[in-house]
């Protein structure tokens, strides 16, 4: 396993989300929240299932790789990431009353 200069420690390799932690730690919860919601095929009905796995996707499609990784290493950004969450799911819930 070699070194990583971006993460000054051992490369992740195919675990690396190194640019995704980057990306979500430049951008403010309601840039993350909006690119979300923009992202999402609205339906008349959503399921609290349905938006878990949206956000699922979400996190995946910019490429973080492991939640609980980002929870023991990152707790800002872990906690960022939960208060996006919580805003999505307000914010469908309160547009499907």
């Amino acid at each position: 396993m070699g070194w990583c200069v971006m993460v000054k420690g051992p490369c992740l390799g195919e675990k690396c989300d190194f640019w995704a932690r980057v990306k979500l730690r430049k951008q403010t919860v309601d840039e993350i929240v909006g690119e979300i919601l923009s992202s999402m095929t609205p339906c008349a009905d959503t399921s609290i299932a349905d938006i878990e796995g949206a956000l699922d996707s979400y996190w995946g499609d910019i490429g973080i790789k492991d939640m609980e990784a980002i929870r023991r290493e990152e707790p800002g950004l872990y906690s960022k990431m939960k208060q996006v969450e919580a805003k999505v799911h307000s914010k469908l819930n309160s547009s499907s009353s």
